[in-house]
């Protein structure tokens, strides 16, 4: 009589430890052995609980990642062209630098400006201004690299980081940035006038040895393009 009490009762203590597969051994007689049964209807019910709790601590756990990153996504995110912000690009233009000097590779840094894009707001009002915005951002990936990094710096600026690219080449990469531009925003019935852009381009390591100088030599070569006529790429610094 006293054997079977104890094996239920170690498996019981090991039940309440955590242990829900253990299971109480089958008991001779009739109200020992409903006993026996009973606990393991009660840990089976409790083992079925435990996995419910953590499916449902897992989906919520997924629930609260997806939501984590699509606030990521928005706090780097342009709303309207859906390219990178501007607190985004200084992020990876910084984060590039100091791979470019670590491993001593060139880097390169456009600077876009949309040509009277007032006359645009004016003419047509801001909802065609900012399909215009939103049209150039898709182009610009378009003629870009997969690889160069691409944002809205501001109002009609945009702006672009390209790894591992000389001056030679950068120029060539903003000379097709601005075809494609000139070519496929060409609808003057819709936007009151054919789209050209602006582009200043500087490199690292020849037009400076830090983000800042790189992006600065950017924004005058960007002013240059536009007292020279617009609608065209300048890769040297204003006097």
């Amino acid at each position: 009589m006293v054997a079977p009490i104890r094996a239920l009762q170690a498996a019981v203590t090991r039940m309440g430890e955590g242990s829900l597969s253990i299971r109480a051994p089958a008991l001779r007689g009739r109200e020992l052995n409903e006993l026996s049964q009973s606990v393991n209807r009660m840990a089976q019910a409790l083992s079925n609980q435990r996995e419910t709790l953590e499916q449902s601590v897992l989906e919520r756990t997924r629930e609260l990642q997806e939501a984590n990153a699509r606030l990521e996504k928005i706090a780097v995110t342009d709303g309207l062209t859906g390219l990178l912000n501007h607190r985004r690009f200084h992020e990876i233009l910084q984060a590039e630098m100091l791979r470019s000097e670590r491993h001593r590779r060139p880097m390169g840094v456009l600077m876009i400006d949309v040509d009277y894009f007032k006359r645009v707001n004016d003419s047509r009002g801001h909802p065609v201004g900012d399909e215009v915005l939103r049209q150039l951002g898709v182009v610009l990936k378009e003629a870009l690299r997969q690889t160069d990094v691409i944002a809205r710096y501001g109002g009609e600026e945009f702006s672009a980081v390209l790894p591992e690219t000389t001056k030679a080449e950068a120029l060539q990469a903003g000379e097709r940035a601005r075809i494609a531009v000139e070519e496929k925003l060409n609808d003057a019935k819709a936007f009151g006038q054919g789209i050209t852009v602006s582009i200043g381009v500087a490199t690292y390591p020849e037009d400076g040895s830090t983000a800042e100088a790189v992006l600065n030599a950017a924004d005058q070569s960007l002013y240059l393009a536009k007292r020279q006529g617009r609608n065209r790429v300048v890769g040297n610094r204003a006097a």
